[in-house]
């Protein structure tokens, strides 16, 4: 018989059973999400060091004043537009994890 006495019961599709949930982990989520979307803001950073060199003095200078100088006195997004020059692109970070499957063909993790 099936249990549909949870508060979130009416907002669950019929097939969700609310006792297979994550409770106890609230705001765990965004946490969660946080750190994969922190490695493709990061993979696309690389590539300007990539491209000039990774002790490239320019670059690490630019790093320093649109990112690091500014730190929360301005949205992070807007810091990270500045130092690429252009909006910010996950195709290195997908990049990155095409290469890596295909280093381990036996792993896949598919977003």
């Amino acid at each position: 018989m099936e249990d549909r006495s949870h508060p979130l019961a009416m907002f669950l599709p019929s097939w969700v059973l609310p006792r297979v949930s994550f409770r106890g982990m609230n705001g765990y989520d965004a946490a969660y999400y946080g750190y994969p979307w922190s490695d493709a803001i990061a993979a696309d950073m690389a590539t300007m060091f990539e491209k000039a060199g990774y002790l490239d003095r320019p670059t690490g200078l630019r790093l320093r004043q649109e990112v690091y100088e500014p730190g929360g006195s301005r949205d992070v997004n807007t810091s990270v537009e500045k130092f690429l020059g252009r909006p910010f692109s996950s195709r290195a970070f997908l990049q990155a994890r095409r290469d890596s499957e295909m280093i381990a063909p036996g792993f896949s993790q598919s977003f």
